[in-house]
Formats: C-alpha cells, sequence, structure tokens
C-alpha cells in the first residue's frame, strides 16, 4: 500500500501491526498533516450490522477529547470496503517497549498510572469502556504523556469471536475475571486491567501467568499475584494495596470509579516525591579538580513494614516441647505507611502492636489494631524523637526513650495523651517492664563510659545494677524474660553492625555469658513464655529470619540455633506476651555505588553520576587500588558480607572472599596485590589479609 492515496491519505511507510490491524504512517493532503492509519481485518466487519455498530462506537470514541486519549480524527471505509481510522501520530514508544526494557522508575510507574486513570475516567464518564487496557494499547510520548490507544476495538473484535475456539477475546494477561468468564462487563474491568498494568510496569513481570490461556484465566479467577514487595526492593506497601484493590476478583471490591483511583494514586505520588531516589538532582560536594573522580556508597534504608504472623493452631503447646519448631503460617500485614516502621511491640492481650515510625520525618510512636483501622500517632506533640516503644503488662501505658526535655524514658497512655518522664538517660534502648508493672529496666553509662543494666522502682528509684563486661561493647535490644530470671541483649557498638553477638544475663548471680558465636549479626531477643527458647533474629541463613535456641532450666543455651523462618528479611520480631503470635518489621538497607566527577565550573548533579552496581544488596566499604584501575567493596549481594573488585568504569565483579562469616572493610596495600579487611571468621574482628587476585586468607 506504500505509495498509494486512500481518501486524501498517501501511504508513506508501515509502522507495525498486529491482531487488531496493520498501522501505517500517512499525509494528510487536506491539512497537510502527518496521520497514522490503522486498517482493521476485514473479517471484523464483513457483518454489515457489525459495522454500523463500531461505525457509531468509533465516532463517540472520536469525540473523547482527552489529553491521555490518542486522538481520532476520521474513521473511513476504502472503495473495496475495508475500515480503517485517522489518528494522530506520536513519537514515542508503547508501554510495552518501556517494560521489555526494564521495570520503571517508582514515580514514573505513578505518574503514567493516573494518567491512564484520567483518560479512563474520561471515557467511563461518556459511557465508553475500552476492554483491552495493555501494555501495547498505551503510548507514551517523548515528553513522558500517556495515550490510551484503540478505544473500541475491543468491542468490536470480541463480536466476531476472532479468536482459537474456545478462547474469550483480549489480551488474557490483563483479563478481568467477568472477561475470563465471557459475562457482562463494566468500566470496572478497565480498572482491572490498569492494575494489572501497574503491576507489571513495578515488578516487570505480568500478575497472572500460565503456560497456556486457560492456566492464566484460571489464575486470574482464582489466584492471588505475587506481593510486588518480594519482587522489587522499596515498594510501597500502600501501593500494594492499591494494586490489590484494582486486581479484587469480585468487581464491587474494586476502585468503583476512576476518579477514586487517581485520587489515591495522587496522595501516593506526593508521599514518594517527599522521598527523592538517587535519579533527583541532589547536589554533591565538590572541588576544583576536574580530572578527578570520587566513588561514593548512597544508601537508602528501604520501608520496612510491621507485619503479623500467627502461629499455626496445632503447635498451642510449642513452648513445652523440648524438640519442636514453631512453624509461623498465616502472615497479615498491618501498616502500610510510606518510611520505616520498626520495633514492634505487643499489647497484652495481642490485640494490639506498637511501633517506631519515621514517615512524619521524625521518629515517633505509634499504635494500630491487628485487625485493622487507622493507625494513631502518639506523640505528634514532640518534633524531636521517640523511639523503642514496649507496652506495660497491664495494657494500659508504653514507655519509649525520647530526646525531649533532655533525653530519657517516658510513659504515654495507649490511647495517646500527655507523657510523664520516668527517669533521665541519653542512652536510648528499649524500656523493660517487670511483670508487675512495678519495676524497670533499662541500659545505662556510667562515668567511665562501662554499660550496666540498671532495675528500679517506680517507687522507690534504682534498686540493682549489673556490670557488663567491657568485651561486650554497647548493649542494644535488651529483653527480660518472661520469668524475670534473666536479660537477653546484643552486644554491639550500634544498631546495625556487621556482627553483633547475643548475651545473657543471669540476675541470680550476676553472670554475663555470650549465647551466640559473634560470628553473625544476631539480635532482637524474645523469649518463649517459659524461658526455655530464645528467638532472634540473624543472617546465619543468609538472609533476616528468625532462629530458635534452645535454653537450658540452669539458663545456659544448649545445641545449635534452629531456623524457625527462611527467606523473609527480618529486622525485628517479638512473641505476643502468650507466646501464639509474633510481630515482625521487615526490610533492608541498600546501598550501590555510584561514580561522580568533581568540576570545577559548578556543583555536580546526579545527573553527572554514574551508577556501578545495580544490586538490591548493601554496599558498606569502599576503597580504591593504587593504580586507579580497580574498586574493592564489601557487599552481601551473594547473601552473605564478602569482599568484591570492580572496575573503576563499571562492569563485571569479582568476589574475593566466600567465608560464611562477615568480610568488611577493604584496604589495599600499597602495591596493589593485597588486601587487608576486617572479618569476624575467627569468632573476634580480627585484621586479615588476602591476594586482591584471590586465594587463601591470612590472619594478621
Amino acid at each position: 500500500m506504500i505509495g498509494q492515496t486512500i481518501s486524501h491519505y498517501k501511504i508513506l511507510e508501515k509502522l507495525g501491526g498486529g491482531g487488531m490491524g496493520v498501522v501505517y504512517k500517512a499525509e494528510d493532503t487536506k491539512l497537510k498533516r502527518t496521520v497514522a492509519l490503522k486498517f482493521l481485518p476485514p473479517e471484523w466487519t464483513r457483518d454489515e450490522d457489525a459495522k454500523a455498530r463500531f461505525m457509531h462506537e468509533a465516532q463517540a470514541a472520536s469525540a473523547l477529547d482527552h489529553n491521555n486519549i490518542c486522538t481520532i480524527y476520521e474513521v473511513d471505509e476504502t472503495e473495496d470496503g475495508q475500515l480503517f481510522i485517522a489518528m494522530a501520530l506520536y513519537e514515542g514508544a508503547t508501554l510495552k517497549y518501556e517494560i521489555e526494557q526494564s521495570p520503571l522508575k517508582l514515580e514514573e510507574a505513578i505518574e503514567l498510572s493516573i494518567q491512564i486513570a484520567q483518560g479512563l475516567a474520561k471515557a467511563h464518564e461518556k459511557g465508553i469502556v475500552h476492554r483491552d487496557i495493555k501494555p501495547a494499547n498505551v503510548f507514551i510520548t517523548n515528553d513522558g504523556v500517556a495515550k490510551i490507544l484503540d478505544f473500541g476495538l475491543a468491542k468490536l473484535a470480541s463480536r466476531t469471536m476472532l479468536t482459537k475456539e474456545g478462547t474469550t477475546l483480549g489480551t488474557v494477561a490483563y483479563m478481568s475475571p467477568e472477561q475470563a468468564q465471557s459475562v457482562q462487563v463494566d468500566h470496572r474491568t478497565d480498572i482491572w486491567a490498569l492494575g494489572a498494568l501497574l503491576y507489571e510496569m513495578i515488578s516487570g513481570r505480568q500478575p497472572f501467568e500460565g503456560d497456556y490461556e486457560q492456566a492464566v484465566m484460571y489464575s486470574i479467577m482464582n489466584e492471588e499475584p505475587e506481593p510486588m514487595t518480594g519482587l522489587r526492593t522499596g515498594v510501597p506497601m500502600e501501593l500494594e494495596r492499591i494494586v490489590n484493590k484494582c486486581l479484587e476478583k469480585d468487581a464491587s471490591d474494586r476502585y468503583q470509579r476512576a476518579d477514586e483511583l487517581i485520587v489515591d494514586l495522587t496522595k501516593l505520588k506526593k508521599t514518594v516525591e517527599s522521598f527523592p531516589s538517587h535519579s533527583d538532582n541532589m547536589p554533591v560536594s565538590a572541588t576544583k579538580r576536574e580530572n578527578f573522580r570520587v566513588f561514593l556508597v548512597s544508601a537508602i534504608l528501604v520501608v520496612s513494614t510491621v507485619l503479623l504472623v500467627f502461629l499455626a493452631a496445632n503447635y498451642s503447646g510449642i513452648f513445652k516441647s523440648e524438640s519442636s519448631v514453631p512453624r509461623l503460617i498465616f502472615p497479615k500485614q498491618v501498616t502500610s505507611s510510606i518510611g520505616v516502621e520498626d520495633y514492634p511491640t505487643w499489647s497484652p492481650d495481642g490485640g494490639r502492636i506498637a511501633y517506631e515510625s519515621n514517615q512524619s520525618g521524625n521518629w515517633d510512636i505509634y499504635a494500630v489494631q491487628i485487625g485493622g483501622g487507622q493507625q494513631l500517632n502518639l506523640t505528634i506533640d514532640h518534633s524531636g524523637d521517640d523511639r523503642f516503644p514496649t507496652w506495660s503488662p497491664d495494657g494500659n501505658q508504653i514507655a519509649f526513650w525520647s530526646s525531649r526535655e533532655g533525653d530519657g524514658y517516658f510513659v504515654i497512655s495507649a490511647l495517646g495523651g500527655p507523657v510523664r518522664k520516668v527517669v533521665s538517660n541519653d542512652y536510648a534502648s528499649r524500656f523493660q517492664w517487670s511483670k508487675e508493672g512495678t519495676e524497670f529496666a533499662t541500659v545505662v553509662r556510667d562515668s567511665s563510659n562501662s554499660f550496666l543494666i540498671e532495675i528500679s522502682s517506680f517507687a522507690e528509684g534504682v534498686s540493682r545494677r549489673f556490670s557488663i563486661p567491657k568485651e561486650v561493647g554497647g548493649i542494644v535490644d535488651l529483653n527480660w524474660s518472661s520469668t524475670q530470671k534473666y536479660f537477653a541483649f546484643v552486644g554491639a557498638t550500634n544498631e546495625t553492625p556487621d556482627v553483633a553477638q547475643l548475651w545473657m544475663l543471669r540476675l541470680e548471680d550476676g553472670i554475663c555469658y555470650p549465647v551466640t558465636e559473634g560470628q553473625f549479626d544476631d539480635r532482637s531477643p524474645s523469649w518463649s513464655p517459659d524461658d526455655k527458647s530464645l528467638y532472634f533474629v540473624s543472617n546465619r541463613g543468609g538472609s533476616k529470619d528468625v532462629w530458635m535456641q534452645r535454653i537450658t532450666d540452669a539458663g545456659e543455651p544448649t545445641g545449635s540455633a534452629r531456623s524457625v523462618t527462611t527467606g523473609i528479611g527480618i529486622r525485628q520480631a517479638l512473641f505476643s506476651y502468650d507466646g501464639s503470635k509474633l510481630a515482625y518489621s521487615k526490610g533492608r538497607l541498600v546501598a550501590n555505588l555510584w561514580r561522580i566527577p568533581i568540576l570545577g565550573r559548578r556543583v555536580a548533579t546526579w545527573e553527572d553520576a554514574q551508577q556501578l552496581t545495580f544490586d538490591q544488596a548493601f554496599v558498606e566499604y569502599v576503597d580504591i587500588s593504587p593504580d586507579g584501575k580497580t574498586l574493592a567493596f564489601n557487599s552481601d549481594r551473594g547473601g552473605n558480607l564478602d569482599l568484591w573488585l570492580l572496575p573503576v568504569e563499571g562492569g563485571e565483579t569479582q568476589q574475593i572472599t566466600t567465608d560464611f562469616s562477615p568480610d568488611w572493610a577493604p584496604h589495599w596495600s600499597p602495591d596493589g596485590k593485597t588486601v587487608a579487611f576486617y572479618s569476624a571468621r575467627s569468632g573476634n574482628r580480627d585484621i586479615w589479609k588476602i591476594p586482591a587476585s584471590g586465594g587463601r586468607a591470612l590472619q594478621l
């Protein structure tokens, strides 16, 4: 057809084709403009009634004047009766092409979804349903504007039954359940498809998959998509909620109008924009040496979400068993805000959770019903940090550390209200209540900067002090045992060390002894009701998971720790008072290497930067070889904290340590042949060295 003139359109070149027809680039000889002509399959309109209905619907679609809907100039037919549509011709690519390159940036996916929803809202307002929203039917212009294509064609196609016998028309992966069942559909089928589209933009895969069409249709009608948060790090739980609502099986449970979806997406967009990504133009300080480049580790703390996990019903007596490991089932998400949510604590009745979150811009204490409902910011009155909540045994109060009034521990009603200072303390850690609620325990530092565990009476003040050996270092995650006989805590210098060791203190004689080896990141101890098991979070299996250590009647660890969960990525975990439920926060630090020029003429921005690593992993320390050609860095990109090498220009990485214990802080020798580093492989933090080419490490 190239070179032919159809009506007043001269065909210039073929742009593409598919099941919906063939598209050509053409010149409108009357108006002297370039257009796109889509010629529909002749089989579609052999039925004169079908042709008449399509002409009517196409005319209605052409009346849709909206920036996010492809403009239709004309619907006509050739002399031999073949229908064609004259449309605006845009520069850009289909959303299908964009997704095939890589999943979209979070902000971009949300913005495009808002635009698509706005176009759908306009069509639905006029009583027009698209029925075939999919990546190939959304065009993204070079200016970033989404244009919905092919309004009216899906309905025409479905009337002609132009697919394999026994199947339903449309692109199966984006069908709503009602389409898959060939029942009456309305505008809410487009909302379903947009949810599937947004899922794919974020995760890079379709929410419902299968080896053949019937398998995909079964999945659509009977299965739930894999959570996006498990497929891509940093996905806000609010976005997960929005997509899940779009993908509700029952249309009455979805967003009922596209406008409702737009409201939620717009709110989310504003929140996400308040947490700028690496692509933002964040200024980077620079010196006047233009030919030198700086290597930065750019780190973000990924959204950490408090979750709830119930123990299986047939494990109700698990803590009385000498050998069983609890099986955690029926996970339920409790919170979904953007920001870090951590350190969950249970109300005694097991009905509520309090936790800390920085979603407001500073650390606050929140409380929420596990059955659902609005989260309550209990410390909204304070612009500083309020952290590490613990619920009182009677359920009426929550204690926490705060930077207010010169630092210290405070209590507040579980329903909110004024706070009351309990004791001054500049060392932030978890406040621990006694079983009766008449005493409390905190970590303090004395004048020599030594750490102590201090038990105080609410009525009479300090009653007992327990010294901690110097080798323990600092104390975090203090936890008083259920029987009040022991303290478990983590010996570490900060909240996020590479290696952290679990310790116990026996109150009867004040003896302090290690529970774990000191070769992993062990933290967040939590006791069983009978003190026979100590649960903790560890990376000893690769990912951060819950482990169980049996404890003898004498309070000594016995046997090896056993894994309770696998592959979750837990930050903090705490069992409920009765031991039947576990609350945990999920999230991790993610950091990558970037290369940034030092410019003499201006301050550099992230637009000048080159990203060198692209892992959902944590890069911590980096050092440049003496010849300036190779970077040595430590990362948990392989599941464990090891040393890696990378050319300064980027490219393939080379792993040089593989020990199961963490290795970190690499430093090149002056001749560039050896890398020195810290390691805990001996049980202590020692200095080791290894040839840069790999080989056997030597302890120095």
